[in-house]
């Protein structure tokens, strides 16, 4: 994943208003307050194995952290997923193989009573899969003290319940969460493309996939009690530099002025996808 301004680089910070302490869980490095924990994690993968097996012991390790940091329920997850489009050598895409592990985790984790229902949207995050460099998969994720509620948008297939199309085991994410904290309830959004139902539509039309993409944001946004014009926050992804400047003038012309929008050139968890975005509200 690069940023739109090449040779630039990017960071990302998260501020708290109470004092934060640090935590260390197995391979996790972790910060938290009094209602939020971060960490984050890297899982190495094999140049041309499959990822799956360490996928799935590191998200049940996260599953565990979760439990004996008193911060049990994940709000928000990021996976930045190296050659997310290229096939391992058992011929499956490096995303699909990422999925099979993150379901088995899910599974194990309610097997052990880690959590509740695994198939339940109220107990899978909001998440982001995109594309990055390197041979590791970076994962980031926020989770709270109080449970979050999880929103899906009417117009699509639950990302959970898609059919074998899509892999051998669904992608295990909510389209968004909000989270309750004191004095504000965020929302955040999930890394959202031009699919309608489970198919993506507009193939090879950057335009047009920009546009649903957004269509279905204002959706989810307003499923969750929120609008377009109420998210703050936005990241950009688009597959092929060239196109970078026409979905910005889309996003421009249809995201809300005040908004702070970020760009940046990645591969998106679909090979026929040509952007996707995620949002946020304070």
């Amino acid at each position: 994943m690069a940023s739109d301004t090449p040779g630039t680089e990017w960071h990302e910070t998260w501020l708290s208003q109470a004092p934060v302490q640090a935590l260390q869980y197995g391979n996790y490095a972790c910060r938290h307050n009094t209602e939020v924990l971060w960490g984050c994690t890297a899982i190495p993968v094999p140049a041309k194995g499959a990822c799956a097996p360490a996928v799935a012991a590191a998200y049940l390790e996260l599953f565990n952290l979760l439990q004996a940091s008193g911060f049990p329920h994940l709000w928000r997850i990021w996976n930045y997923i190296p050659r997310i489009n290229q096939p391992n050598s058992e011929g499956l895409e490096m995303y699909r193989d990422f999925n099979f592990g993150r379901a088995e985790a899910f599974a194990d984790a309610y097997d052990q009573g880690l959590v509740q229902m695994p198939w339940a949207t109220r107990h899978m995050p909001a998440a982001t899969g995109i594309g990055c460099d390197g041979d590791s998969i970076r994962l980031y994720f926020l989770a709270g003290r109080n449970p979050g509620t999880h929103v899906e948008n009417p117009r699509q297939v639950a990302a959970y319940r898609y059919p074998a199309d899509h892999g051998p085991r669904p992608p295990c994410f909510a389209r968004a969460s909000t989270a309750r904290l004191p004095g504000s309830q965020p929302l955040f959004i999930s890394g959202t493309a031009s699919i309608i139902g489970h198919q993506t539509v507009h193939i090879g039309n950057v335009v047009a996939q920009t546009h649903a993409a957004i269509d279905n944001i204002a959706l989810v946004a307003g499923n969750a009690g929120s609008s377009l014009q109420q998210l703050t926050l936005y990241k950009v992804y688009v597959r092929h530099a060239r196109d970078l400047e026409q979905v910005r003038r889309i996003c421009t012309e249809r995201l809300p002025a005040q908004a702070q929008v970020a760009y940046f050139v990645a591969d998106i968890c679909r090979s026929n996808l040509l952007m996707e975005l995620e949002a946020m509200q304070h």
